[in-house]
Parts: C-alpha cells; sequence; structure tokens
C-alpha cells in the first residue's frame, strides 16, 4: 500500500521486477512499456502532466546519439511541502518495486529522472508539447521550437551539440521558435548562437 501526501490511498498489484535495461531505444517495447508506466501515473494521480525532454526528446526528432537517462519534466498535484515535490513519484516508485538510484527511478528497465516544472519556461515547454504514439501509446514529449529554447536558456556545450542536431534535423515552425524566444527572453541568444554556427 501507499499513501500520497493528500492521505490518498493506493494498492497496487503486481509490482514490477526490474531487469538491468537494454539499449535506450525510442522505438520498441522497452519504451513502449516506460511510457505505458507514466500513463499509469498519471492515471492514479501521482502526475498531473510530464513531457519528455532533454536530450531523451531530441531523440524523437534527429537521428540516434547516447544519452543516460530519460529526462522527464513533470507536473505533480499539490504536495504537503515545496522541499519535496516528488515525494508521492519516490512513494509510488517504492510501491512498485522499481530501483530508486538517487535522483533516478528505474522503469520499465530505463533510467528516468523525474524534474518538476521549475519555471515559465518549462511549463510552456509541458503545455505545448507534441503528441507521439509509440506502439500504441500516446507519449508527450517537448517540441523543437521549446527543446530549443530550453538548450539555449541552460547554455552548455553539449546542448550546443542539441542545438546544432535539432537545427539541421528537425522541422521547426520558425515563427512559432520566434514567439517562444521573444516570450522568454532568448532571442537575443539565438540569433548569437546563429551567428557563431
Amino acid at each position: 500500500m501507499w499513501v500520497d501526501s493528500k492521505g490518498r490511498s493506493y494498492t497496487l498489484e503486481k509490482p514490477v521486477a526490474i531487469k538491468p535495461g537494454e539499449p535506450f531505444q525510442i522505438k520498441g517495447n522497452l519504451m513502449t512499456n516506460l511510457f505505458s508506466e507514466l500513463q499509469d501515473m498519471v492515471d492514479a494521480g501521482v502526475l498531473t502532466d510530464y513531457v519528455v525532454g532533454g536530450a531523451s526528446a531530441v531523440l524523437f526528432y534527429t537521428e540516434p546519439f547516447y544519452t543516460e537517462d530519460i529526462d522527464l519534466y513533470v507536473v505533480v498535484p499539490e504536495a504537503t511541502s515545496p522541499f519535496t515535490p516528488l515525494e508521492d513519484i519516490y512513494g509510488y516508485a517504492r510501491v512498485k518495486g522499481w530501483k530508486i538510484d538517487k535522483e533516478h527511478i528505474y522503469i520499465a528497465g530505463e533510467k528516468v529522472q523525474f524534474l518538476p516544472v521549475f519555471s515559465e519556461l518549462v511549463q510552456g515547454t509541458v503545455s505545448h508539447a507534441a503528441l507521439f504514439n509509440v506502439e500504441g501509446v500516446d507519449v508527450k514529449v517537448a517540441s523543437p521550437e521549446y527543446l530549443i529554447a530550453i538548450l539555449l536558456s541552460l547554455g552548455r556545450p553539449k546542448d550546443r551539440a542539441k542545438l546544432a542536431l535539432l537545427q539541421s534535423q528537425a522541422t521547426i515552425d520558425e515563427r512559432f521558435l520566434q514567439e517562444v524566444l521573444t516570450q522568454h527572453g532568448l532571442l537575443s541568444r539565438w540569433k548569437a548562437y546563429r551567428h557563431e554556427s
């Protein structure tokens, strides 16, 4: 049994046995199982909403490359403490028997990091997510325009590499991108990046 921060109790059947993961794949049973589990978390009220972000989201638009984990930006129901917004996610994971390693939870053999929505930019990413169907399971993924904005806001060298991939391989709505970048004060960074590359 698991009790969330609002006192609601859940009994889950058949805890999941964790097996070491196979190679990261966007398409295939491994990811389908992960996305099905995420939908179960939404249905159970553990998550209000989510979107695949970071390098994992870039993979939906580009050629494959290595990424260590799957980043999920999540909206959670109101937590009892602002210092523990992911408390219910970790409680749910323990009941399911999922391996927890520091900030990561292994779901269906995949290393997942849950990141609470922490800014207006990330909230916009969740609100304007693209919907993909992966083997019959709907998956919300950060749009390439919002990915570009987030990568620009982070500005790390590895983010510049992902920007180059998106710019060369993804279909980008330039008008929408300009709106997003302007709204979040990132237009000058985009112009500087394009000038340098």
